[in-house]
């Protein structure tokens, strides 16, 4: 007998406490690497925001399961932060050129 799970809705797995420590780390790491990077994954980056802020709405969270979730939220402002840093010295780069 095969059992057929329904598709489950993105980050929704960070709501189960066995899954979520290790879930915030591979998150981080995969922002570091750059999955959340461009317009293209602002529905991505939103709907994840959004879970994390619901996971603080959590009347009781272990301080490590906090300082992980703020880790996470830090590690995509740096994303972002070093996104535009990019941009910025490309278009220096560039102004530098056609001069």
């Amino acid at each position: 007998m095969s059992r057929h799970h329904r598709p489950r809705k993105p980050f929704d797995w960070l709501g189960e406490r066995k899954h979520r420590r290790g879930a915030l780390e591979l998150i981080r790491q995969a922002i570091r690497e750059g999955w959340l990077d461009g317009n293209e994954h602002s529905d991505r980056r939103d709907r994840l925001v959004a879970t994390l802020c619901g996971l603080l709405d959590i009347e009781y969270l272990p301080t490590a399961e906090v300082i992980s979730l703020c880790r996470t939220f830090f590690a995509m402002t740096r994303s972002d932060l070093d996104s535009e840093l990019a941009a910025i010295k490309a278009e220096r780069a560039k102004r530098r050129a056609d001069i």
